[in-house]
């Protein structure tokens, strides 16, 4: 029943809002009919006035500038032919198209050139729809005529007469620009002189087609009135001289009649009597109105009998029907039933409405979901927490424990009973360092969690790694109310963790830091000392001749002494001081204060006592010495690798010594240390360009007083360098490898010269060349040396091969070079033993090495003829090769008295200065002279 008599109500509402909006939209329209009409005229009048008067400034100025342009240009000047019509005539169709050609170029509609009577020649025109004529006097010297000729491709003809439109521009005289008239156009027209007393005319179309396409647009006839002649499109003008007046009075610029508006545009140039006027019909308004008031009267009838059944259609539709569905809707919703309304456009106000209704029932439904949800998750929850592996504690803001999880007891050992209501502290382990939890709080209070690792302690007072994540929980309002902890135990990761820290920053052997820590531990220091301004020193330790006794002795016992030096060497020093091992054989100390340099001496001094006691290796004692280079910061570097470095290359000056001590580091070591790389490098290249000669020292035999044989020793010619002596670029080639190509071209040069000289002098010379140990150790060494032999027909039995003592030291290889030693002897070399008693001699490898010659080193002759002790010395080294059936050279003889007292204590042969230096090959054959004249005497 309500909505019936709603229904009504709005039906009523309906018809009469109908009814006055067609009224109210038929009397606005009737307003503003009139009132449209007359101010789109003037609108229409305003914009035409506008639009004509910049066309004509713009166009004059066009004209203007162009007209002055083309007037210098002389290939439009007037042809001078006398006498010669014809040609003249041609001459001027010429330039009748070169007009033509400046209208496509210049922007200009017309072109014209007159001579200084004023009579016209040629000219070149674009007339209406785009056609294009020219035309020029055929008879320039007698009568007028006219050839003209359009450019399509219609014919041309003579005529005494240009057009009408041609001649009413040609016949404008102007000297200022000026408008001309044409049947159906307007043209600005502008004059200017060209050289030679002729003038140059030409302009634009003022309005290009301007009035046809203005009187199609506005709809309205238009006059055009210049001078006395009208031009329009229909128009009869019904002007009179009293509305001609009216206009030139007018203010507005137009004058209304009784069914027509006038209105007009006067040019402002001087000389120019043109205006252009409208002429607006306004009339049949009041026929309009009738017609108009008509047809909303009958409009009116339609609208109430035909849209009344369709309004109550629509009204029922829109409003009565949804609102009904809308209370069904609610009774339901209060009953419990969350059914959503369907059948509504979502575009009106009920259809919203049914929408917000809509999306209160999902609303609802998502609540009862997520409870639902809730719950299951509440008990899913409930269950990790109980099953969860990792320790789970919520407790109060004051960090009363609340609860905890069963792996929570498995991991601590208290059960639940034993800490619910007790303070978390109690597992803090009292090794936590108590910045670690200002830490905790500070970021709770600040982020509200924490993450990090913490050291707990179990209930049997084992301490253990967790780690763990804290963070605040909130109430309803968002305030802090527990804290949540949820905690790993990660004992087994940090044991693993810590093993690997220590093995890659310790040694596996002396459990010493290794390069790269003890190299931190050094920055560090260097960063504190350059705050607090005082000296750090490195020291850099090596173990002379630890290699020897590892290869003596074995890897195992060279391990053991190192183990030991190391305890020795950490007695030494201080907590703050620091001591690593970086090689096989080198140690670092790191001093992180240095106050005197006193006691830095004094601490060397301590390290290198601890290798005054032999080192027990099993049964046997070893005596190892130690060398130590000694860098300072600042003075010695700023950085740590520079100080390592730097204190490597002052323990390597120490090193060349070959005996114990210590050396500080200066700036001449590195330029010693850039030398031996940049020799390293040279000696790669020294072969290939011959740079090495050999040099020959003789033998002197004791017995006969002759030469028998000499010494080949290698001499080095660098460039830049002079002659570089072997005991600088021997051990280079030694550590580089370049000895093996090095000692091959010796012994095959040596050979050859030796064998040259037997040819050249007849006599059996023998030829001693220094073998390295690389080479005896080369498997095809003997074949090498055999077949050098045979290529140059060397006597057998003239070839000695001089070893050093280092040759016994390579245990493993004792067999090997036992047996290639016995294969050389075997076709006639014989061997000797070089600088006997400086290395590691053993009589022992005297006996088992095949060896012919003993060679006794310089340093023991030296002496001899001076002190008791050097001869008694060498009279036993001989005395010893006799009993083992051994030739015995002694080096380094100097003296007749040393020559005397060698040949007493049974010596075979000497070599030295007191015989001859080493000379090269060409200089030796004046010293086997001048030995065998002595003979002879």
């Amino acid at each position: 029943m309500f909505f019936s008599r709603l229904h009504h109500k709005l039906l009523l509402l309906w018809l009469l809002s109908l009814a006055g909006a067609l009224m109210f939209v038929g009397l606005i329209f009737t307003l503003m009919l009139g009132h449209t009409r007359e101010q789109q005229s003037l609108h229409e009048l305003e914009q035409a006035r506008h639009f004509l008067a910049g066309r004509w400034d713009t166009a004059r100025q066009a004209v203007e500038e162009q007209l002055d342009q083309l007037a210098g240009q002389s290939e439009l000047a007037l042809p001078d032919s006398p006498g010669n019509n014809e040609r003249l005539e041609t001459e001027l169709e010429l330039l009748a198209l070169r007009l033509l050609r400046r209208l496509e170029t210049r922007g200009l509609d017309y072109l014209a050139i007159h001579d200084e009577r004023g009579q016209l020649q040629a000219m070149a025109c674009r007339c209406q729809g785009g056609d294009r004529l020219y035309a020029y006097n055929t008879k320039p010297l007698g009568r007028t005529g006219f050839r003209i000729r359009p450019s399509n491709d219609e014919p041309s003809y003579q005529s005494h007469f240009l057009p009408y439109d041609l001649l009413r521009l040609s016949l404008s005289s102007h000297s200022e620009p000026v408008i001309a008239r044409t049947r159906d156009q307007l043209y600005l027209l502008g004059w200017h002189d060209v050289p030679g007393g002729s003038r140059l005319q030409g302009g634009v179309k003022l309005s290009d087609d301007t009035v046809g396409h203005l009187a199609h647009r506005l709809e309205y006839p238009v006059l055009l009135q210049a001078e006395e002649l009208s031009v329009g499109q229909g128009f009869e003008s019904r002007l009179s001289l009293q509305r001609l007046q009216q206009l030139e009075r007018s203010q507005q610029g137009w004058v209304g009649a009784d069914d027509e508006y006038y209105g007009a545009i006067t040019f402002a140039e001087p000389g120019i009597e043109a205006r252009l006027i409208f002429a607006v019909p306004v009339k049949g308004l009041g026929h309009e109105l009738e017609t108009l008031g008509q047809s909303m009267l009958v409009l009116l009838l339609l609208a109430l009998v035909g849209f009344t059944p369709l309004g109550g259609w629509f009204i029922s539709r829109v409003i009565t029907r949804p609102l009904g569905k809308l209370s069904l809707a609610v009774q339901n919703l209060k009953e419990g039933n969350y059914q959503r309304i369907e059948g509504f456009d979502q575009k009106s106000d009920l259809g919203r409405l049914a929408s917000s209704f809509n999306t209160m029932v999902t609303a609802l439904n998502e609540r009862e979901e997520a409870l639902r949800d809730s719950s299951r998750e509440l008990r899913q929850l409930s269950a990790a927490l109980e099953q969860s592996p990792a320790c789970i504690i919520i407790t109060d803001l004051q960090g009363i424990i609340q609860y905890v999880n069963p792996g929570f007891c498995r991991v601590t050992g208290y059960s639940a009973a034993d800490v619910k209501g007790r303070p978390v502290s109690l597992l803090k382990s009292s090794s936590t360092h108590a910045d670690t939890f200002g830490q905790l709080w500070s970021s709770l209070s600040s982020k509200g969690e924490w993450h990090g690792e913490l050291l707990n302690q179990r209930k049997n007072g084992e301490q253990f790694w967790v780690a763990a994540t804290i963070s605040v929980l909130r109430d309803e309002q968002g305030q802090p109310d527990r804290y949540l902890a949820i905690e790993e135990d990660i004992s087994l990761r940090k044991s693993y963790e810590e093993q690997l820290f220590h093995r890659s920053n310790y040694d596996a052997l002396t459990d010493l830091p290794n390069r790269e820590l003890i190299q931190d531990r050094l920055q560090q220091a260097i960063e504190m000392a350059e705050a607090q301004q005082h000296q750090v020193a490195v020291l850099f330790i090596n173990l002379l001749q630890f290699r020897r006794v590892n290869e003596v002795q074995g890897h195992q016992a060279g391990d053991t002494l190192l183990c030991q030096a190391a305890q020795r060497l950490q007695q030494v020093l201080s907590p703050l001081e620091s001591l690593g091992r970086i090689g096989s054989d080198e140690f670092v100390v790191v001093v992180p204060e240095v106050t005197r340099m006193q006691a830095v001496e004094n601490l060397t001094r301590c390290l290198l006592q601890q290798f005054d006691v032999p080192f027990q290796l099993s049964d046997t004692e070893v005596r190892v010495a130690a060398c130590i280079g000694i860098a300072l910061y600042p003075d010695d570097g700023l950085r740590a690798d520079m100080l390592l470095r730097h204190a490597d290359a002052a323990m390597q000056q120490v090193r060349m010594r070959k005996e114990a001590g210590y050396c500080f580091f200066m700036e001449e070591m590195n330029e010693h240390a850039r030398h031996s790389l940049e020799m390293e490098q040279a000696l790669h290249d020294a072969l290939e360009r011959n740079e090495f000669v050999l040099w020959y020292q003789p033998l002197l035999d004791l017995k006969t007083r002759r030469i028998t044989g000499v010494e080949a020793l290698v001499r080095w010619h660098r460039p830049g360098y002079g002659l570089v002596p072997p005991d600088e670029f021997i051990p280079r080639a030694e550590e580089s490898g370049q000895i093996l190509p090095l000692g091959h071209w010796v012994l095959a040069e040596a050979i050859r010269q030796a064998a040259s000289w037997q040819r050249q002098m007849g006599l059996k010379l023998n030829i001693a060349v220094n073998i390295s140990p690389r080479q005896i150790q080369q498997p095809d060494f003997v074949q090498q040396v055999k077949q050098l032999l045979i290529i140059h027909e060397l006597t057998p039995g003239s070839l000695e091969l001089e070893i050093t003592e280092s040759i016994f030291l390579d245990v493993e290889a004792e067999g090997r070079t036992i047996e290639t030693l016995k294969q050389l002897r075997s076709f006639g070399v014989r061997l000797s033993i070089d600088d006997f008693g400086t290395g590691f001699s053993a009589l022992g490898y005297l006996k088992r090495f095949p060896v012919d010659i003993l060679k006794i080193d310089r340093q023991f002759v030296r002496d001899i003829h001076m002190d008791q002790d050097a001869a008694t010395l060498c009279q036993a080294i001989i005395w010893m090769a006799r009993g083992l059936h051994m030739e015995v050279i002694a080096e380094g003889v100097e003296l007749e008295e040393q020559l005397d007292i060698l040949a007493e204590s049974g010596a075979d042969v000497v070599q030295g200065y007191y015989i001859a230096k080493p000379q090269p090959a060409e200089c030796l054959p004046q010293v086997f002279e001048r030995y065998e004249d002595r003979k002879a005497i």
